[in-house]
């Protein structure tokens, strides 16, 4: 099942990968198509598709300037350290006025003690993860597949593993 499963993921982030940019203001598109070269927005674009599909999503930091006016850059972030902010029972804090999350954790691993100074003191633990608390502004998420109203994607490596085993 590995090689099958490889080539599977590998084909279908290439097919998803394949787009065209379409926009009524051809000045419009070729500022989007500047951003993109300039952040490597392929590479982007094939990362998120490749953690959509093996983890169930795909998340990009937005990055800002510092009067958070313009955004400067998006940056991949792996799939398996992000998680949603909880509460100290394990629950997804969620807003009151729209029932969806109100922010993101990426998990700090605990062999990562060496981090400098001004990130360690953002780290928290709650809810059973240990990591740093990133607003719902900050993060683009993309989910392959949600079951019913749950919060967690997923992806087709899981399934098809527990497949391959029965």
């Amino acid at each position: 099942l590995d090689p099958v499963l490889f080539n599977g993921v590998n084909l279908m982030a290439d097919l998803a990968s394949e787009f065209t940019l379409v926009s009524p203001s051809p000045s419009i598109k070729t500022d989007i198509e500047d951003f993109f070269e300039t952040i490597d927005g392929q590479n982007l674009v094939d990362l998120t598709m490749r953690n959509s599909l093996i983890f169930g999503a795909g998340w990009i930091e937005k990055i800002f300037n510092i009067n958070k006016t313009s955004l400067v850059s998006l940056e991949g972030i792996d799939s398996k350290r992000m998680d949603y902010q909880k509460d100290n029972y394990g629950n997804v804090l969620l807003d009151p006025k729209t029932g969806k999350p109100v922010g993101y954790m990426f998990r700090i691993l605990s062999g990562e003690a060496s981090l400098p100074e001004e990130i360690q003191k953002k780290i928290v633990s709650v809810g059973n993860v240990t990591g740093i608390k990133v607003e719902k502004e900050n993060i683009a998420q993309f989910p392959r597949t949600k079951i019913a109203e749950g919060f967690y994607p997923v992806g087709i490596v899981e399934p098809l593993y527990k497949l391959s085993l029965e």
